[in-house]
């Protein structure tokens, strides 16, 4: 088999790459964090400055990688960047991490998949509970529907980026549109249809956060995980075409992209919600409570509003669960190629190329 067979084919399109880039970065933080945000700073100016500054330090990361990713356009992303900077073992520890890591983070989707679901229509068939108890706490382990479906998910969308490069990054695109659609139309919905809307509820303060420096960064720190994503796209960078020109394109483009709808559904919220609301929003210091998202879909849907959230949700994370496969099966994909992982092989069957 010669060098040139062991090379993946350079499929992914400008567009593709892009939808790559918003299809992972945009998963359910935004959602979620702007209620954290609102806590830490305590008003509706400093919550979208802080996304304005993450948004800011993640482009620079973005900057770095998008330069990285021209100069050495292969597959495996900062596996790639370590192996070349400091030699091979630091590139396998982190091929090893990211074999770890890139697996629970898939699962993590794919059990986020089945809870958004069992929101839509319940799911709470159980056949198997074990618990067991370790260093002074309780654990326990169900097997049921929701496991089901989650394995299941997992299995379609593997099985999608098995079939090739380029089935997956059309589907990542789909999934990519119906994302940003998604949100534009809960943007656009909210300052549409609101019965509850205010113009000064952007410079009202809550009166219950202390701000101040420290509770900026909190809220900046919230943020930045949001914006977590723009780094994936290297690691499937054998397989852009012309990669010097269109990965940096697609990571720049894709952030500000990201950047741009984030601060529009956070005015929506703010426009629709008190601040008050928006704080008191699911969080770690209101678990129970509704996500700002629903609470701003409820003033114009009322008691459909946890579904369609949900559904919202769904969209959101299936995208990130597919961009995620696509992308971290590429850095054990480099590490075989460079002979790292003991026992893996390279096949070829036809025109088809997998790990």
């Amino acid at each position: 088999m010669s060098s040139s067979d062991l090379q993946p084919r350079r499929d992914l399109t400008l567009t593709h790459a892009t939808s790559l880039v918003v299809g992972i970065t945009i998963g359910t933080g935004i959602f979620l964090k702007s209620a954290a945000m609102a806590q830490a700073v305590g008003t509706p100016a400093l919550v979208l400055a802080a996304w304005v500054a993450a948004g800011v330090v993640a482009m620079l990361g973005a900057l770095c990688f998008a330069e990285l990713g021209a100069l050495l356009p292969e597959a495996g992303g900062e596996y790639v960047y370590l192996r070349a900077a400091f030699g091979e073992v630091p590139g396998f520890l982190y091929a090893c991490n990211s074999f770890v890591l890139g697996g629970a983070s898939i699962a993590a989707y794919g059990a986020a998949v089945a809870i958004f679901l069992s929101d839509i229509h319940t799911f709470d068939k159980q056949w198997y509970a074990y618990s067991v108890h370790l260093f002074g706490a309780d654990y326990s382990w169900q097997f049921g529907t929701r496991q089901l479906i989650a394995i299941g998910v997992i299995g379609v969308f593997a099985a999608i980026n098995c079939a090739g490069v380029m089935l997956g990054g059309r589907v990542q695109t789909l999934l990519a549109v119906a994302k940003v659609a998604a949100i534009i139309a809960v943007a656009g919905g909210t300052f549409a249809f609101s019965d509850v809307h205010d113009w000064s509820n952007l410079a009202a303060p809550t009166g219950g956060a202390s701000g101040g420096l420290a509770g900026f960064g909190a809220a900046m720190f919230a943020a930045l995980w949001a914006y977590s994503g723009w780094q994936y796209l290297p690691m499937a960078a054998g397989e852009v075409q012309d990669p010097q020109r269109n990965l940096p394109r697609a990571i720049i483009g894709g952030s500000l992209l990201v950047l741009a709808i984030y601060l529009a559904i956070n005015t929506a919220y703010l426009y629709a919600l008190p601040l008050w609301q928006v704080a008191s929003a699911n969080s770690t210091a209101y678990p129970e409570a509704p996500s700002v998202a629903a609470r701003a879909v409820q003033t114009f849907l009322g008691s459909r509003a946890v579904a369609v959230a949900a559904l919202i949700f769904l969209i959101s994370t299936v995208g990130s669960l597919n961009g995620t496969i696509l992308a971290r099966a590429r850095v054990s994909y480099a590490a075989a190629r460079d002979g790292l992982f003991a026992g893996a092989r390279l096949l070829r069957r036809g025109a088809r190329r997998a790990v």
